[in-house]
């Protein structure tokens, strides 16, 4: 017997004016013996009475209806005490007093920025940041007052999926002012006078359980998480409500549906209070979690007979005139090479930088699961990164430099466990990802190796060729890009002054580039490539370690937009079995 007859999933937005299409509100219906539909109202106010209109509409039918929002429904451990001391469940209020404070106009015009700053007051340090506004920090405290993430967050990302922190209002992928315009919102419709009597919100309501005597239950959900591989929509979050309906569908014909309102298995006795009655949690999580969020499992294509291995290489540069310069010839190689990445279909990326984590005498691989940056200090572009790790491809690498006898040192950050550690990505590796596989949907995981200057040409060229072993055993197909800007002494006024090696320099690796005899970059005196203030010398080695004579390559771009040189180049296997 099905659980529900109805459901309803909605992807919010904190958008500060009237819009549709990407980066809106839409919003997913399945009912009974009738296709998913998806609508996208322009504003809040207009998205919440449609959510109404169904919900009355349904509820009157006799049906029971289950209906998520995708932002979280409370914040971590210790936040409803601070800001709304008192009697009564923690969660509630909040929710009261959020109700209370915010002001979302039916234009979508609102005081969010204001609301944040007076519960930093109220808190009494700075949790909620991410903003322009004077009365708010641009960057996460180092040392905040409250937790960063609930039990739920933390629970996703021990299984591979990345949501981001309540406290974070701005920036790619925030839902800080998503949480704070949208629980007044689900409160409104939780308490409506024509739907009070028969609404729950799970867990706060109903424990981890399915409520039984409700005909309308509200959970928190998280689009991600078991999304169809199988495009429904041409717009991405439309495409994930409309396979959140579906999904909850299926498995609620499949007589599944009841187990994602199981209580988790992770959470220890002395916890389930917080989480039932203050924090909450997200429904499907982790259930859903391995069908969409895991690196491994994001639809990748067979490998090819001899199983994996490299299937498409770049040379990539990594200054900010790949953003400042947008009409320029490095911007549109970078374009062309994100287009042949995608075209590669790579299941995860191995990126070579100069300016990672350095161990000394040692190539540094990072074991991380996840890895978020920006290259705010080279532009002003908003340039904020967050993608996943690929630690299993990781460690294969590591195990296959040392057993090369190649010094190598695997790092973490923050943790020394792969799963809770996210890396701080260098520009050098975030700039090429920014363009190759960091922003798709969803984005293809990467591991970053930061090159060893004090280790010799012939070791990088070694390292290249560990590497590409490694991803041969993964069984993966794996794209290769050496992060590499060349002379940095062109420009008298710039950084390191000028140096006329570095124009020979240049000349040099664009001639062996297009020529495609990178074999010949050993023949290079090291101290001719010092000389020239270069930083990619190290890892073009590599990337000949790790594709050989084995590819073909076009060269796309070079120029000098400023003190150092930037040259784009794409490499594609000669024969269908990849190195």
């Amino acid at each position: 017997m099905r659980l529900f007859e109805a459901y309803v999933a909605v992807d919010w937005s904190a958008a500060k004016s009237r819009g549709r299409g990407t980066a809106s509100i839409w919003i997913a219906f399945l009912g009974r013996d009738q296709p998913p539909t998806v609508e996208n109202p322009p504003t809040r106010a207009s998205a919440t009475e449609r959510v109404r209109e169904i919900l009355v509409e349904r509820a009157a039918a006799g049906d029971r209806v289950l209906v998520g929002f995708d932002f979280a429904y409370c914040f971590p451990c210790g936040f409803a005490d601070a800001v709304a001391p008192g009697e009564g469940p923690a969660w509630r209020r909040v929710w009261d007093l959020l109700s209370a404070l915010v002001v979302d106009r039916d234009d979508n015009a609102n005081n969010r920025l204001e609301v944040a700053a007076t519960l930093n007051e109220r808190v009494g340090d700075i949790v909620f940041w991410g903003s322009g506004d004077s009365r708010l920090p641009p960057t996460k405290p180092r040392s905040p007052t409250l937790p960063e993430f609930r039990a739920v967050e933390h629970e996703l990302r021990r299984h591979g999926s990345y949501p981001k922190a309540v406290w974070q209002l701005s920036y790619a992928g925030s839902v800080g002012s998503q949480v704070l315009l949208g629980i007044p919102r689900v409160r409104a419709l939780r308490d409506d006078y024509d739907l009070a009597a028969v609404s729950a919100v799970w867990p706060f309501e109903t424990g981890f359980s399915v409520a039984r005597d409700v005909q309308v239950v509200h959970a928190e959900i998280y689009p991600t998480l078991g999304a169809d591989r199988r495009r429904l929509h041409e717009i991405v979050d439309a495409h994930q409500v409309l396979s959140t309906v579906t999904r909850w569908a299926e498995l609620d014909a499949a007589g599944e549906l009841g187990r994602l309102f199981e209580p988790p298995a992770s959470v220890r006795p002395p916890e389930m209070e917080v989480v039932s009655r203050e924090e909450g949690w997200i429904l499907g999580a982790p259930q859903l979690v391995r069908p969409a969020a895991v690196p491994r499992q994001r639809g990748r294509l067979t490998a090819p007979a001899g199983g994996g291995g490299i299937v498409f290489a770049a040379i990539a540069p990594h200054g900010g005139p790949v953003f400042d310069l947008p009409q320029s010839e490095t911007r549109s190689g970078m374009e062309e090479l994100a287009r042949r990445h995608a075209a590669a279909r790579p299941d995860a990326t191995i990126v070579a930088t100069p300016h990672g984590v350095h161990v000394e005498g040692q190539f540094a691989v990072v074991l991380s699961s996840r890895l978020e940056g920006d290259a705010s200090q080279w532009t002003p572009v908003d340039t904020h990164l967050s993608c996943p790790g690929e630690p299993e491809l990781a460690r294969r690498c590591l195990d296959a430099l040392r057993a090369d006898g190649v010094g190598a040192a695997g790092v973490t950050f923050g943790s020394s466990g792969y799963a809770t550690s996210t890396m701080p990505l260098d520009w050098g590796a975030l700039i090429p990802l920014w363009f190759m596989g960091g922003r798709t949907d969803p984005p293809v995981p990467a591991v970053v190796v930061s090159s060893s200057r004090e280790r010799s040409p012939r070791e990088h060229v070694a390292a290249g060729r560990a590497l590409a072993r490694a991803a041969r055993a993964s069984g993966m197909r794996v794209a290769f890009v050496a992060s590499a800007d060349h002379g940095h002494g062109h420009d008298p006024s710039g950084s390191y002054g000028f140096a006329p090696e570095s124009q020979a320099y240049d000349d040099r690796i664009v001639e062996l580039v297009r020529a495609n005899r990178l074999g010949e970059l050993l023949v290079l005196d090291v101290a001719f490539v010092e000389a020239a203030k270069a930083d990619s010398f190290w890892q073009l080695l590599m990337l000949h370690g790790a594709i050989g004579g084995e590819f073909s390559v076009e060269l796309l771009s070079y120029e000098v937009p400023t003190y150092f040189g930037m040259l784009c180049a794409a490499f594609e296997p000669r024969r269908v079995s990849p190195r």
